[in-house]
């Protein structure tokens, strides 16, 4: 899968392991010395922060021009718990990298800054699934800005939310947290970083999670039952209230334009209905009743050994933002390409007066 690929491309060039001891026949004295702080690093991140170093890296060719490290923390993250964390660990590395005297000789520049230190922080679930409701997956710092992904339940794959100067970010991390005292210059908390131990607790999900699974199973029960079409996954963006949801199925058939098209509306409507049917749900809802371009349904059309049909026939449908997409297999890709598209609406009405000429 995409984010899998990405991650693993990752790792491939990231030369150094967290933890890694530096030998001293095969490393220069500041890749020695960058494997302490990371050492130190990923011990303190798991004592204060519960999160877990997974790599590091950097560039490190003639001096230390960058670090860089990759956490994983065990739990849903909006973007303001996203980024606290990501501010108090990339200021935390900063902090043990500054105050390292042997490797100071070595550094780019002195002191070093924000943006030579590379913090990386994955969010998943305690058993490794990733979060698809729409909270961050993934938040980084790259050039002074700090960038926040959600997970694409449809398309497996990361799309970013939001972007911020880390300033800002850190302006607004260092706003939340209690007092330390009268001076709040910048040389201050570089120095003493008063809020670095201040660990808030986790935040818990959002109360309408639950009922919003309840409609996906129910969902996925009832298409399985009326068209043998097998739930996938499903999410969506239900962070603070419900704005989308989405659900991606499996269906053992090959299918033209028209059968997809047919399939998807029908599948979208029962949707559509099982969500404004259920009064739990409601008071959540970004807007009553819940309209189309709110509930994603992508369909991938599969040989019963899962396989892509190859000679001819579509490999995927899926309605975005009012709009369905019919697809096929990119050759020599793993890719889909777009091969039609039409306003959900008049899908629905073709695919109504189909249905009425059938009586």
């Amino acid at each position: 899968m995409r984010r899998i690929a990405k991650l693993l491309m990752i790792l491939l060039i990231t030369p150094i392991t967290c933890m890694a001891h530096a030998k001293s026949n095969g490393f220069s004295l500041y890749a020695k010395y960058s494997n302490e702080i990371v050492r130190e690093f990923a011990n303190e991140m798991k004592r204060e922060y519960g999160m877990a170093c997974t790599g590091d890296g950097g560039r490190m060719p003639h001096d230390v021009e960058k670090i860089s490290v990759r956490l994983l923390s065990y739990q849903r993250a909006t973007i303001e718990k996203a980024r606290e964390l990501e501010v108090k660990a990339t200021e935390k590395l900063l902090q043990l990298i500054n105050g390292h005297e042997k490797i100071r000789p070595y550094l780019r520049e002195y002191p070093f800054k924000a943006d030579r230190a590379a913090v990386s922080i994955s969010f998943e679930k305690p058993n490794g699934a990733s979060y698809a409701d729409g909270s961050v997956v993934y938040v980084f710092q790259v050039r002074n800005k700090i960038i926040y992904d959600r997970e694409d339940p449809i398309w497996d794959r990361l799309v970013t939310i939001q972007e911020e100067p880390y300033e800002e970010a850190f302006a607004k991390v260092r706003e939340a947290q209690p007092d330390p005292g009268k001076e709040k210059s910048r040389s201050f908390l570089r120095k003493v970083f008063p809020f670095i131990k201040t660990r808030s607790a986790e935040e818990p999900p959002p109360p309408f999670l639950k009922v919003a699974e309840e409609i996906f199973q129910r969902f996925a029960k009832e298409i399985l039952e009326e068209y043998g079409i097998v739930s996938w996954d499903r999410g969506g963006s239900l962070v603070h209230d419900v704005e989308e949801m989405a659900i991606k199925v499996i269906a053992h058939q090959r299918a033209e334009v028209d059968e997809a098209r047919e399939l998807e509306v029908k599948a979208t409507e029962k949707f559509l209905k099982l969500i404004n049917e259920n009064k739990k749900i409601r008071p959540w809802l970004r807007e009553y009743p819940f309209k189309a371009n709110r509930a994603s349904v992508g369909i991938a059309f599969r040989k019963e050994d899962n396989e892509t049909y190859q000679e001819g026939g579509l490999t995927f449908v899926y309605q975005v933002n009012g709009k369905i997409f019919y697809a096929v297999e990119a050759e020599y890709t793993a890719d889909v390409k777009i091969v039609a598209e039409e306003p959900y609406e008049e899908a629905l009405k073709k695919t109504i007066a189909k249905l009425d000429a059938t009586f």
